[in-house]
C-alpha cells in the first residue's frame, strides 16, 4: 500500500480542502532568493559603492514523484497518479469562474514541507515526465470522456485504458507575501 505524507502538500489557499499531498518526499528542495545591488561609481575611489536596490522573490524548486500501486483501493491507483498531476498543471493556468465566465490569474497555493516550510506561492512553470511501465486495463465504462486516454475496441468490448504508472512532476514556485499568512499551516518561527 502507498502512505500519503500527512504534512507535505501543496494546498489551494482559498479552499485549503483542495489540495495534492505529496506521495513521496521529494529528493531535494531549492530554495533562492535573489537581491539586486547597484553600482554607484565615484570619481577616485576604485570600485564603485554598492547600494541596496532591492530583492526577487524567494523561489522553491523541487520535483515530485507520483507512484501508482497493484494495490486495489489505496491511494496508489493509476487514475489517482493522473488526477494529482493534472491538478499540479491545472495552478499554472488561469481560472475561469464557472457561472460568469470571468477570467482571473492562477490561483497563489500555501506550499507546505513539514517544520521547514509553509509559504504562500504561485506557480512559475510546471513541468511533467510521464514514465512507464503503462497500466492497461480494461474499463466498464463505454464511453470514452474528452482527454481520457481510452483505445477504441472494434469489437464492441469495453474499451482499454492506458495509464503511466509513475509520473515526475517538476514544480517552480515564487513565494508571494502580500498579506500575511493566518493559515493553520503555518509553523511557529522561533
Amino acid at each position: 500500500m502507498v502512505n500519503k505524507i500527512r504534512n507535505a502538500a501543496i494546498v489551494l489557499e482559498e479552499d485549503p480542502q483542495e489540495r495534492v499531498t505529496f506521495q513521496l518526499m521529494p529528493e531535494s528542495i531549492t530554495d533562492t532568493k535573489s537581491v539586486s545591488w547597484s553600482d554607484i561609481p565615484i570619481a577616485g575611489r576604485s570600485e564603485p559603492i554598492k547600494v541596496y536596490a532591492g530583492c526577487g522573490p524567494r523561489s522553491f524548486s523541487f520535483s515530485l514523484t507520483f507512484c501508482a500501486s497493484v494495490d486495489q483501493g489505496d491511494y496508489g491507483e493509476p487514475e489517482e497518479v493522473v488526477n494529482s498531476v493534472s491538478w499540479l498543471q491545472s495552478l499554472a493556468y488561469p481560472v475561469v469562474t464557472r457561472n460568469s465566465r470571468l477570467v482571473t490569474t492562477p490561483p497563489v497555493v500555501i506550499l507546505v514541507v513539514a517544520n521547514l516550510l509553509s509559504s504562500r506561492c504561485v506557480v512559475r512553470d510546471v513541468s511533467v515526465e510521464w514514465k512507464g511501465p503503462w497500466f492497461v486495463y480494461q474499463t466498464t465504462t463505454t464511453v470514452s470522456s474528452p482527454g481520457q486516454p481510452y483505445r477504441s475496441v472494434p469489437d464492441g468490448t469495453p474499451p482499454i485504458v492506458d495509464l503511466p504508472m509513475v509520473a515526475t512532476v517538476n514544480l517552480n514556485l515564487d513565494e508571494v507575501n502580500e498579506a500575511p499568512l493566518d493559515s493553520v499551516f503555518i509553523r511557529t518561527q522561533r
